[in-house]
């Protein structure tokens, strides 16, 4: 089953602008931090969102992007990030049937994940769509709550994450043709540990480190 993502820095919708500290790369260490920031609107799964950062960060690290995931929710009165990007987490980030509420979904069709767009400049601010992540997994692996199901949820929340990040860092409005980054993914290809940023995407994200140099040979 071919699934669409619906990364769409395509989506022009007028939102007003996230305030936070412009941020440079630090020079000594030749990376970026950004502050992953995720507001979830439903019960989680705590195995998932373990895989979902540890996955997250391996995924961007050959942009030379470190990660660092908060959860809105824990977050102390008057945080300050340097780099910052937000997603709202819809529907329920869990593969446990029990926690989801008969009827929740209505519509499996839609996109996996989006980003927002104004003026012709992609927002650090974008959405998951757990619920149509986790109809499309379970297509292959079920709707058991196992630890392995729970973390190959996880993995792919930050397959989708890693697809926006590469748009809103990236101000990128076009999708490569291959990769993480292409226009669309699979059920299969949500599972695929092998899939990561092509070199085009690697291409855009570079820019953002010192003098653009890249981190790979």
């Amino acid at each position: 089953m071919h699934v669409t993502t619906g990364f769409c820095p395509c989506l022009l919708i007028s939102l007003s602008a996230l305030t936070f500290a412009a941020s440079k790369p630090n020079p000594l260490t030749s990376s970026l931090s950004v502050t992953v920031l995720v507001d979830f609107e439903k019960p989680h799964s705590e195995v998932s969102l373990k895989a979902m950062r540890e996955s997250l960060a391996a995924l961007m690290a050959p942009a030379g992007i470190a990660t660092d995931v908060a959860i809105k929710s824990d977050l102390p009165p008057g945080a300050q990030f340097a780099e910052l990007v937000v997603f709202k987490m819809k529907g329920y980030c869990t593969m446990d049937a029990q926690a989801v509420p008969i009827g929740a979904i209505l519509d499996e069709r839609g996109p996996l994940a989006l980003a927002y767009a104004s003026d012709g400049e992609v927002l650090h601010f974008g959405e998951v769509e757990c619920d149509h992540i986790r109809h499309s997994l379970g297509r292959l692996l079920g709707a058991a709550a196992s630890v392995k199901n729970q973390t190959a949820m996880g993995h792919a929340m930050a397959k989708v994450m890693a697809h926006e990040i590469y748009h809103m860092l990236g101000n990128a409005k076009e999708h490569t043709h291959k990769g993480l980054t292409k226009t669309s993914l699979s059920a299969d290809e949500l599972l695929d540990g092998s899939l990561k940023l092509p070199d085009d995407a690697l291409a855009v994200l570079d820019k953002l480190r010192p003098n653009g140099e890249s981190p790979r040979p």
